[in-house]
């Protein structure tokens, strides 16, 4: 073992080492020794050197490390504040993550418990309830308990349960990714539902199933508010459909999409597809005036759509074969609440009636300024008619030769008599003398009549039955009104035809009394006369009854014809009802009330009266017309009386004055300038106490007549009148009868 301070140990301490020292032996170690004296020194120095070389080596070493442990130092306290900051904000963040996880989750739960329609409800993959929302909870009635961990049937009636209808509903929402369906659905307390449901499967990244989310809406108060929706909307309809006003309405497109029960029978059709513009040419719309074509751009409903507001306009309905229906139209564009143009609507107003009588009350205007100018002329006509009717019997009597020209006379006189009459009978409605009447007798003398005058191409046929009931009326006019119908009937028909004239007795009741008549019910006769030929157009039909209105040419009709007829049968308390079809011909139904108790006596005709004797009898005659004055003077004087005659009323007074005592018959006429014959006789009735009154008119109504017989009038004269209606009226009146005579009838 070496000595801890042998030289080599020394080298070998300090890291020195020498391959060959190692190799030398001991016996060659006092040689080595004894020459390393020499170079001790050296070696020492050497020694010295290397140990300080080493020594800064080490240093230097030293130094690198620890410069690098003080980089590396520098280095980590650089990453440690690093990671402190990291650190820091990773804490940072991930608070900021869970507060930001809580406010979504937060938001989510209130979002899903905020949704007041809609059941949220989670399932696991086996439709176990995982979870709901808080409408669930309400909506279903049930608790958490009952239901957290239960299956999806609980949801499901009983029976659809029982069927597996909730496993099949999974299936289903797995195999198609999403199931909707409207399905009625069950509360916790048992009540049935409806329901609109919707299933989707949840799956994660790798496909796996999850479970399910199932969303339910309860439907029951959309259902009931549809159902109530649908029950205003029927009770909308059905006022619509029943109102006494038309309804049409249309879309934004111009569509016609409504038309309620009263305009489709107005119309005559229903809803068709058709353009706006052929509206007026398809449902047959005509102006105001129920002839002319209401242009496009005048139909109220195409106006309404085009945005105008439409009030009162009036158009017509015309539809082939049926009367002019009038009426007043309002219309409005229908726009929702943002302004958007739905469509339009249009209520029709029937004011049909209400042109009628307008129509009624202009003719009866028209009546009235036809009666002012009818009473005029009337009174100059009958004033002119008058000595001539008196002058033929006295010319018969005394140029028998002439007698043919004088019938001829009397032929024109007679025609130009009941003109006037015709005249005044619906101008005036002068009064009659009603009497029974038995038509079938009249109807008689007309047949015998129209089968001798009419042509031999026009077949008559008249049937009545053998009990037909008497009337109470004037035969006269009511002998008129049928044979006018009879000829208007022949005029129908230029080429030949047929011609029915039938009466039957008939009762109506207020459930039968035809439309349109103004008829009581009751007991009546009922006359039609029906032809075959060209019938009336439609557009003249509201007008046949009005006076001087004609179908005939110039010079063949008076256009007095059926309004003298429609007048008479009016006066009668009856009815005259006219129907007509171009082409096919006419039938007037008329009807006259029948006699409550039955008469017996045969309908009077009147027949020329014999002569009678005045046995010199005093009679003043009074008229402003000289040649009534002049004839009648000799008319009467040739009847045995003495005549004195006056000019006008006061000229007659001053001899009623002087020989008021004397006369026996006062003749006067009613209507003179001056003083009228009423007038007259009221001062005459002290001034000729024994004498009586009769009075010469062309015509008066009830309430005159009335009048005169509270005065004492015993007989009226009908200007123009014969030598026999003069015979007749004398004759009563000189009888001492105490009623009220009349020369005859009818009055006018």
């Amino acid at each position: 073992m070496s000595s801890p301070f042998h030289p080599l140990a020394s080298f070998g301490d300090l890291g020195v080492t020498t391959p060959g020292l190692a190799l030398l032996s001991a016996d060659a170690m006092p040689a080595l020794l004894l020459g390393g004296v020499a170079v001790a020194g050296l070696a020492g120095c050497a020694l010295m050197w290397t140990r300080a070389r080493r020594s800064r080596q080490h240093e230097q070493r030293l130094q690198t490390d620890l410069d690098a442990q003080s980089a590396a130092a520098a280095t980590l306290t650089r990453r440690v504040a690093e990671l402190e900051q990291l650190n820091t904000d990773l804490e940072r963040r991930l608070g900021e993550g869970a507060r930001a996880q809580h406010e979504s989750e937060s938001q989510f739960r209130m979002l899903v418990d905020g949704l007041r329609d809609y059941c949220l409800i989670m399932l696991d993959p086996e439709g176990r309830v995982m979870s709901w929302n808080d409408v669930a909870a309400r909506a279903k009635r049930f608790s958490a308990q009952e239901v957290v961990g239960k299956s999806l049937d609980c949801f499901y009636p009983p029976a659809d349960a029982a069927n597996g209808c909730p496993a099949i509903d999974l299936r289903e929402a797995v195999r198609t990714g999403r199931l909707e369906t409207r399905s009625p659905r069950r509360r916790g307390d048992g009540t049935i539902y409806p329901a609109h449901v919707v299933l989707n499967p949840l799956h994660d990244e790798q496909g796996q199933l999850q479970g399910f989310v199932m969303v339910i809406r309860d439907l029951s108060q959309e259902q009931e508010a549809k159902q109530a929706l649908d029950h205003q909307q029927g009770l909308l309809e059905t006022i619509l459909e029943n109102l006494a006003e038309g309804v049409v309405a249309c879309d934004a497109e111009g569509r016609l999409t409504f038309f309620n029960k009263v305009a489709r029978e107005w119309h005559g059709q229903d809803i068709a597809p058709t353009e706006p513009t052929e509206w007026g040419s398809t449902y047959d719309l005509y102006e105001s005036d129920g002839s002319t074509r209401l242009p496009a751009d005048r139909v109220p409903l195409l106006r309404a759509l085009r945005g105008e507001r439409v009030r009162a306009a009036e158009m017509t309905i015309v539809v082939p074969g049926r009367a002019p229906r009038f009426l007043l139209a309002a219309g409005d564009p229908l726009l929702d609440a943002d302004g958007n143009k739905l469509g339009a609507v249009v209520v029709l107003h029937d004011i049909t009636e209400r042109k009628q009588a307008e129509a009624t009350s202009l003719r009866a205007q028209r009546m009235e300024s036809i009666g002012m100018l009818a009473g005029g002329i009337a009174h100059d006509l009958n004033n002119a008619l008058a000595p001539v009717l008196m002058a033929i019997e006295l010319l018969k009597s005394r140029y028998p030769e002439s007698s043919s020209i004088i019938e001829a006379m009397e032929v024109s006189s007679n025609r130009g008599a009941d003109m006037v009459k015709q005249l005044l009978s619906f101008a005036k409605g002068a009064s009659a003398k009603h009497v029974t009447v038995k038509l079938r007798h009249l109807a008689n003398e007309i047949h015998k009549l129209v089968g001798n005058t009419f042509p031999k191409n026009i077949a008559v046929t008249f049937d009545y039955p053998p009990d037909l009931a008497p009337v109470h009326g004037d035969p006269t006019q009511l002998h008129q009104v049928l044979l006018n119908l009879c000829v208007n009937a022949r005029d129908a028909m230029p080429d030949g035809g047929e011609l029915v004239l039938k009466m039957r007795n008939v009762s109506l009741t207020a459930e039968t009394v035809p439309v349109g008549a103004r008829l009581d019910p009751g007991d009546y006769v009922r006359v039609e006369v029906r032809d075959t030929g060209t019938g009336i157009s439609p557009d003249i039909l509201p007008y046949v009854f009005e006076p001087f209105f004609s179908t005939k040419e110039t010079g063949k009709g008076t256009g007095l014809g059926l309004a003298t007829a429609m007048s008479i049968v009016r006066d009668h308390n009856g009815e005259l009802l006219l129907d007509s079809t171009v082409g096919e011909g006419t039938t007037f139904t008329l009807f006259v009330p029948t006699l409550e108790s039955l008469a017996t006596d045969e309908t009077r005709s009147p027949f020329a009266e014999p002569l009678m004797k005045g046995d010199g009898r005093l009679v003043l005659l009074v008229d402003d017309q000289a040649s009534i004055r002049e004839v009648g003077r000799n008319v009467i004087s040739g009847l045995g009386f003495r005549v004195i005659a006056a000019a006008n009323g006061n000229e007659a007074l001053k001899i009623l004055q002087d020989q008021g005592n004397a006369i026996d018959l006062i003749i006067t006429d009613r209507d003179m300038p001056e003083m009228g014959g009423a007038t007259l006789i009221s001062h005459a009735r002290d001034l000729a106490q024994r004498a009586q009154f009769i009075i010469a008119s062309g015509y008066m109504n009830k309430e005159e007549v009335e009048e005169l017989r509270e005065l004492g009038v015993a007989a009226v004269l009908q200007k123009p009148f014969a030598q026999r209606d003069l015979v007749r009226v004398l004759r009563h009146v000189l009888s001492g009868r105490q009623e009220m005579e009349f020369s005859r009838t009818p009055w006018g």
